[in-house]
């Protein structure tokens, strides 16, 4: 009886492990045409043989092709050019690789200059500007100042609609006289947060808004605003002044306020 359980044991792993017939290889490819599920179970395949990755070339490193980033900075503005000077250093300042074909090549060549309508040097700790940096730009409308260290007024064109000069450290001294009378086209100055001593005249007929709050003003002229010869005289665009914040008071000057369309914004006590 033992012998004849070993003999079984025996048929069985034979039949197990035989290799499958041609019949079965045949059957399995007509099956995978025929677009059928095949069956793994009739091919010998054994899941635990290792790769050997020494047979295959080397892995192609991509990131050595990568195209290197090169990082520049920008030179110090600290050339000379005659036009700008900063604060502390007291050098001029230009912009780096600008041509100088003239004086006031920061504002490129003369025929961009001539197109030129709005300049912006806020916050630039500026203490000094040249008077040709400015003056030669003949279509100029928008020229801002503001948050610099100004102690005066560069020489400005006439073709300017806009200036704002707040919060620098304009003195009355640093405006010329008459520096506004020739602005025939000027509608708003803003000249807050400085410090004057008085309201720059002659003021042009042209103005619409007038800042002058938080300085040093004290007096004004009874001709600043109106013209006392001449009491049928109304100044009709001016219609926004501040002079708030300074230590005038406004109610000394009532005579001066008749050819105005509104009263100056300030202290009258």
């Amino acid at each position: 009886m033992r012998y004849l359980s070993l003999a079984l044991c025996v048929s069985a792993i034979a039949i197990t492990s035989a290799p499958p017939s041609p019949e079965a290889g045949r059957n399995k490819k007509e099956t995978s045409r025929s677009g059928k599920n095949i069956k793994l179970d009739d091919y010998n395949i054994n899941y635990e043989e290792s790769i050997d990755t020494g047979k295959y070339v080397d892995l192609y490193d991509y990131y050595e092709h990568e195209p290197k980033t090169e990082v520049h900075t920008l030179t110090p503005l600290n050339e000379k050019s005659g036009l700008l000077t900063n604060q502390g250093t007291e050098k001029p300042i230009t912009l780096p690789g600008t041509p100088k074909p003239s004086q006031n090549s920061l504002f490129g060549s003369m025929t961009e200059q001539d197109k030129l309508k709005r300049v912006d040097l806020s916050s630039n700790f500026l203490s000094n500007i040249d008077d040709d940096a400015i003056h030669l730009l003949p279509s100029l409308q928008e020229l801002i100042l503001s948050e610099n260290q100004l102690k005066a007024l560069p020489e400005l064109p006439s073709s300017l609609i806009l200036l704002d000069a707040q919060y620098n450290q304009l003195q009355s001294s640093g405006i010329q006289t008459d520096v506004f009378k020739d602005l025939t086209n000027l509608e708003y100055l803003y000249l807050s947060n400085n410090k004057l001593d008085y309201i720059p005249v002659p003021l042009p007929y042209s103005l619409r808004s007038l800042h002058l709050k938080n300085n040093n003003i004290q007096t004004m002229n009874l001709e600043t605003f109106c013209e006392s010869r001449d009491p049928t005289f109304i100044r009709r665009n001016l219609e926004d002044i501040r002079v708030d914040e300074n230590p005038i008071n406004l109610s000394k000057f009532v005579n001066g306020y008749f050819c105005l369309v509104r009263l100056p914004t300030g202290s009258y006590y």
